[in-house]
């Protein structure tokens, strides 16, 4: 069958699957047994939910899956016997499992090459503001950046900033600002000679911190665009990411990186008189870090005073004081490269595509 790219078994994991989905317009799959019987769906935002609740990207979907997925009986796709959607369901659904009688996945059709491609609103992302704060002087990398700012240094046969400027274009976002302070007339230069990517910049006069100069950009009709650090290398789905937080209506959202921190030894555990209770022998726990990537509302900009250093964990603190809703956008530590970094540079050269 030629949509078994759409098909999992339902004991696969979510890493398992997220590289699966990733390959995938649609970002959705659906789950089945060794027959082929429909056992439910998933989509990206399924996963992302579950992660964020309880799972971790090594737990198997079984649990997870919607069991009741729509689908299309085979007799009514060939008597074209189609449901009706619209621009919005189109979006949750995705995709439309056709089964036989013993729930057997037929065929499976991706409802926007089917639909959406007859209607003029097709969603671009081609205006999408993405800011790229290359103003820091990169003082993890010294001594390279006493010479060359920290966006112009050479990862594997092309400069940082180049890495992150092509991840975007994959996925059609080619509004880029760049927010430059520290040896921004190299950066300039840089730029005039590569016609590759049309840049506009935010020149801070002073360190603005890695937020400030967002009061800088002047939008248009857009309300929400993408920030993200020069180092910050990420192999995810940005369209799904932007998505993501428009469905959410989060004032910012932060896209964190899943990591599990090991402790080489035995913990003590006490009890109140400082009396061993029990031995954890190397135990583990997960977080997420924040990769230094958002998507952020054009309402944050009031928060912003012009011309006044601000970091971005400074303001999404303020933020939260003010009683907004703040997301996380999960992905797998695989997916969330620091280049900032000696370590981390060496783990992408390791680990590299």
């Amino acid at each position: 069958m030629e949509d078994k790219k759409y098909l999992v078994s339902e004991n696969l994991t979510f890493k398992e699957v997220i590289d699966k989905i990733n390959c995938l317009d649609a970002k959705c799959v659906f789950a089945v047994d060794k027959n082929l019987k429909l056992k439910g769906s998933l989509t990206d935002g399924d996963i992302r939910r579950a992660i964020l609740k309880k799972a971790n990207f090594h737990t198997k979907i079984k649990k997870f899956i919607n069991p009741n997925p729509k689908n299309l009986n085979y007799q009514d796709f060939l008597n074209k016997k189609f449901p009706k959607f619209n621009k919005e369901n189109i979006e949750e659904y995705k995709l439309l499992p056709v089964i036989d009688k013993k729930k057997r996945v037929i065929k499976v059709l991706d409802l926007k090459k089917s639909l959406i491609k007859k209607n003029h609103n097709l969603k671009s992302y081609s205006k999408v503001p993405v800011v790229i704060m290359a103003g820091g002087k990169g003082t993890r990398l010294k001594p390279f950046t006493d010479i060359i700012p920290k966006p112009l240094i050479p990862v594997n046969g092309k400069s940082m900033i180049e890495h992150i400027l092509e991840k975007f274009h994959e996925f059609s976002f080619k509004n880029f600002f760049l927010s430059i302070n520290f040896k921004s007339n190299l950066v300039k230069s840089f730029f005039s000679l590569n016609k590759e990517y049309k840049i506009k910049f935010l020149h801070e006069k002073k360190p603005l911190g890695t937020a400030g100069s967002l009061k800088n950009i002047k939008l248009k009709k857009e309300k929400e665009f993408i920030v993200i650090n020069c180092d910050t290398l990420l192999k995810i789905n940005f369209q799904s990411l932007f998505q993501y937080h428009k469905n959410k209506k989060y004032i910012l959202t932060i896209v964190a990186s899943q990591q599990i921190d090991k402790i080489p030894y035995g913990v003590c555990k006490l009890n109140g008189k400082l009396e061993l209770k029990k031995i954890d022998e190397k135990p583990s726990r997960n977080f997420f870090a924040n990769t230094g990537c958002y998507v952020v509302n054009a309402k944050v900009l009031k928060y912003i005073k012009k011309n006044t250093k601000i970091d971005m964990d400074d303001l999404i603190t303020l933020l939260l004081k003010k009683g907004h809703k703040i997301g996380i956008f999960p992905i797998n530590y695989e997916e969330w490269s620091d280049l900032g970094n000696f370590k981390g540079i060496d783990n992408y050269l390791g680990t590299k595509d």
